[in-house]
């Protein structure tokens, strides 16, 4: 199958551009090979444009031109610029990657074609997947990244990162932060709970603590679960440490004093629909957030896979490389399985719903429980941990973990560590 049109284009678009937006250079050469060009004379020219990269020479069309005299026509030069002739440097890339795209796309449905006739003259039960496999993945768009791999650019990154201004991102709980000292951007923190124990309340606890700390990042908080309304009240509860009874009375008769509050939270961005990995990075760059609260994981919009597994493995996966690639500190709320009981049995790291990559990519891991959820528990039992919330550090990439009471208000759900309860 050749594409003649496309391939012109695409060749004539990192020509004319490339010296403006040299990025063009490597989506070209990252996505294509010398015998993704059917065409003669553009597998010419693409020989010739990797040869010239590879000298680091610059070029133009006259010195291509120069350089396959002989071999390559001028009417067909003429006609690449005609390839590109609607175009200019500011849709340059998006008009290369959507032409690569369409390429790419035709060659790998002449493979699957080919592949299903030779199985239809074959033994159907005997399929090659991870052949069909690799063909799809060749008609992905993949664009790597530009960077200095050496180990010099390692340690200079290693020196500036301990150079840098701290990033005061922490949990407010001193002996978790003690351990863990800051996050640092593209670190994921997951809160793994079973549903009612009160992970919604960690996770607004911590934002609390960060709303009043000298961090100055710009926060979001995706509240795939609950609506606005209810999700301020309980802000508001913890903010003032009052019941949401408390709260609204004092409000009404205009006694609650909200203009610190509004002033305190107003860089807050609160998103309520349920958002893909993608619509949840788009909303990162247009805001311009640097630290992400996400409630809860198993409600992200599902992208690609065939079961529950496959499903939430590829959202933890996603949401890992969103951290990386935008320098992002994730504060991510996880429900448990039924390994984690009612909410009142001790929290372990293998207890995620759903999936293992949870313990695997997390940098950090805290558990929650509340023994008096236990409908068994005797009254002295109850009398003992009333109030109480235990969390542990299940999982500290930076060493340590370790195990704290907490004093859980359930009027205002404020949370705060009983000092000197905590077992390492």
């Amino acid at each position: 199958m050749i594409c003649p049109e496309t391939e012109r284009a695409i060749l004539a678009t990192v020509i004319e551009y490339s010296r403006c937006r040299p990025n063009l250079i490597d989506i070209l050469f990252e996505n294509c090979a010398e015998g993704d060009f059917k065409d003669v004379s553009a597998n010419l020219i693409f020989k010739a444009l990797r040869d010239l990269v590879e000298k680091k020479s610059a070029f133009d069309f006259s010195t291509i031109i120069d350089l396959l005299k002989g071999q390559v026509s001028e009417a067909y030069f003429s006609s690449m610029l005609d390839r590109i002739k609607d175009t200019y440097e500011g849709i340059a890339e998006q008009f290369l990657k959507e032409k690569i795209n369409f390429l790419k796309g035709r060659y790998a449905q002449a493979a699957l074609l080919k592949k299903i006739e030779s199985l239809a003259r074959g033994n159907i039960n005997v399929i090659d997947w991870d052949k069909i496999g690799e063909i799809v993945e060749k008609a992905k768009l993949v664009h790597v990244k530009n960077e200095d791999s050496s180990f010099r650019a390692a340690y200079q990154e290693y020196v500036s990162w301990k150079e840098t201004k701290r990033t005061c991102v922490n949990t407010g709980f001193p002996t978790f932060d003690k351990l863990t000292d800051d996050y640092q951007y593209g670190e994921i923190i997951a809160i793994m709970a079973r549903t009612t124990v009160g992970k919604t309340f960690l996770g607004l606890n911590i934002l609390s603590h960060l709303m009043n700390s000298e961090q100055k990042n710009k926060i979001g908080f995706f509240s795939l679960e609950m609506e606005k309304g209810p999700l301020t009240e309980r802000m508001l509860q913890i903010y003032f440490d009052l019941s949401r009874h408390e709260v609204h009375s004092r409000r009404m008769i205009g006694g609650l004093g909200e203009d610190e509050f509004l002033k305190k939270y107003d860089p807050l961005k609160v998103y309520k629909f349920v958002y893909s990995v993608a619509e949840i990075e788009r909303l990162v760059e247009r805001d311009g957030l640097k630290i992400i609260f996400i409630d809860f994981l198993q409600l992200v919009k599902a992208g690609s896979g065939s079961g529950a597994y496959e499903i939430t493995t590829n959202k933890i996966v996603d949401l890992k490389e969103l951290a990386k690639n935008r320098g992002l500190i994730i504060f991510l709320l996880v429900q448990t399985s039924r390994k984690g009981g009612g909410g009142w049995e001790q929290v372990t790291i293998d207890m995620p719903r759903e999936s293992g990559a949870i313990e695997e990519i997390s940098d950090f891991i805290i558990g929650l429980w509340d023994p008096n959820l236990n409908p068994r528990a005797t009254e002295k039992q109850r009398a003992n941990s009333r109030g109480n919330l235990y969390m542990k550090l299940l999982k500290n990439k930076r060493g340590p973990t370790a195990f704290i009471e907490a004093k859980f208000s359930k009027d205002s759900g404020r949370i705060l560590e009983i000092e000197g309860q905590n077992v390492f």
